[in-house]
C-alpha cells in the first residue's frame, strides 16, 4: 500500500494546530498590568545567594554606604564589615524566603547627623558631645529584606561598626571593650527608637550586628563580636549572642600561634608560597588573608604581585597555580582564590568554590 506522504505530513499539521492543542490559544500574551504587579530581580545562579530586587529595572544603592563618622576608613575594615553583615543576615532571613534590597529608609544626611556629636546644632548626634572624647560610634548599614509577594518589607539588618582607637591631630586613643560597649547600648536604643517611627519599620524585626573596627594600620580588618534580634516593634536589646568571627594574615610570624597555625592553614600556605617562588622567582611578594567563621575556613584569598608581563609568562604562571591551588589546599573547605597583579594591575584570577574540586581561572587581556 502506497502512502500520500503530502497528505499525511498535512494531517500530522492540522492535528498539531487543532486537535492535538492549539498553539495560538496555548501561548498567551502578558499584559503591561501584569509586568506591573511582577518584582523585577536580578536572578540567580547560586541558590545560597539572595536575589536582589531591581527597582524600575534598576539596582539601587545605598545612600548611606561607606559613610563614616571620622571620614577615614580601613578599607578591610569595609570589606569585613558588608561581607559579615550579609553572612549574618542570612541568619535571620532566608535566601530561600526574603529578596534583598539595600535599605533606602535612611538618607546621607540623616546618618550623618546620627555619626555626628550631640550638640545644639546637631541634637540627633549619638557620639559624644566633648571633641576631647574619642568618636565610637563608627558607622551604620542597613540592608532590607523582602518577603516573597516582592512588595512586603519583612524585616531589616542593621550594621553597626565602632572604634576600639581613634586617632586626633596625631595621637592615637585606645578605646576599651567596656567603653565601646556603653556606646553600643546607646547608639543601638537610639537607631531602634528612630526606626520603629519610620513607616513600615514600626514592627517588623530587626536584626543588629555590631562590628568592632580594627585600627588603620591593620591589614586584615575588623570583625563582628555580636547579634541580636528585636523583635516587632521593640526599640532595645536585652541580650546579645557572641559571634566567632576572624580574618587573619598569611604568613604568620614564627612566635605568633592562632586558629590558622593551629588548622594547618599557615602550613600549606607557607608550602604553596615556596613551590610558587621556586618556579617563578620573579614575584614581589606572595600574602595571604583567612577568613575563619566558627573556627572554620570561609575563605583563603592570597594575593600575589609579580614582574611577570608578556602573555605566555602570564598564562603559564596561571596554570601553575591553579594546579598547586587543586593539590595544595583540597583540604580546606572554604573558597580558595588567588588574585595575580603587576604595579596594581590585575593579570589573572584562580578560583575553586568552597565545597568544589574544580579550579577555575581567567586572565586579564
Amino acid at each position: 500500500m502506497r502512502i500520500n506522504l503530502q497528505k499525511c505530513l498535512f494531517a500530522m499539521g492540522v492535528c498539531l494546530l487543532a486537535g492535538c492543542g492549539n498553539i495560538e490559544k496555548e501561548i498567551k500574551p502578558v499584559r503591561e498590568e501584569q509586568l506591573a504587579n511582577q518584582t523585577m530581580t536580578t536572578g540567580r545562579i547560586d541558590y545560597s545567594v539572595y536575589q536582589s530586587v531591581l527597582q524600575d529595572g534598576t539596582y539601587q544603592t545605598s545612600p548611606i554606604r561607606g559613610l563614616t563618622a571620622s571620614g577615614l576608613q580601613n578599607g578591610y575594615n569595609q570589606k569585613n564589615f558588608e561581607r559579615g553583615l550579609l553572612r549574618l543576615s542570612h541568619q535571620a532571613f532566608s535566601a530561600e524566603d526574603y529578596y534583598f534590597k539595600e535599605g533606602q529608609a535612611l538618607d546621607e544626611a540623616t546618618v550623618k547627623a546620627w555619626l555626628g556629636r550631640e550638640s545644639e546644632d546637631n541634637p540627633l548626634g549619638l557620639n559624644a558631645a566633648d571633641s576631647n572624647t574619642p568618636l565610637v560610634f563608627q558607622q551604620l548599614l542597613a540592608y532590607d529584606f523582602i518577603k516573597a509577594d516582592g512588595n512586603t518589607l519583612g524585616g531589616v539588618s542593621l550594621g553597626f561598626a565602632f572604634n576600639r582607637s581613634f586617632t586626633q591631630d596625631g595621637t592615637t586613643i585606645d578605646i576599651s571593650r567596656e567603653a565601646m560597649m556603653k556606646q553600643v547600648h546607646r547608639s543601638v536604643s537610639a537607631v531602634l527608637t528612630r526606626m520603629r517611627k519610620i513607616a513600615g519599620y514600626e514592627n517588623i524585626p530587626i536584626q543588629v550586628n555590631i562590628f568592632e573596627q580594627a585600627p588603620a594600620s591593620q591589614l586584615t580588618g575588623g570583625q563582628f563580636i555580636y547579634t541580636a534580634i528585636s523583635e516587632a516593634g521593640g526599640q532595645s536589646i536585652d541580650e546579645y549572642e557572641e559571634v566567632t568571627e576572624s580574618v587573619l594574615l598569611l604568613p604568620v610570624f614564627d612566635s605568633v600561634q592562632n586558629l590558622a597555625t593551629d588548622k594547618g592553614i599557615n602550613q600549606s600556605f607557607l608550602t604553596f608560597k615556596k613551590a610558587v617562588q621556586k618556579a617563578f622567582p620573579d614575584l614581589v611578594g606572595v600574602t595571604g588573608f583567612v577568613y575563619f567563621v566558627e573556627e572554620e575556613v570561609v575563605d583563603l584569598t592570597i594575593k600575589i604581585d609579580s614582574k611577570y608581563f608578556g602573555q605566555s609568562e602570564i598564562a603559564s604562571f596561571t596554570q601553575f597555580i591553579g594546579k598547586q591551588v587543586e593539590v595544595m589546599f583540597a583540604e580546606i573547605p572554604g573558597n580558595v582564590s588567588v588574585e595575580v597583579s603587576a604595579v596594581h594591575v590585575p593579570q589573572a584570577v584562580i578560583t575553586r568554590p568552597a565545597g568544589s574540586e574544580q579550579v577555575t581561572s581567567h586572565i586579564f587581556e
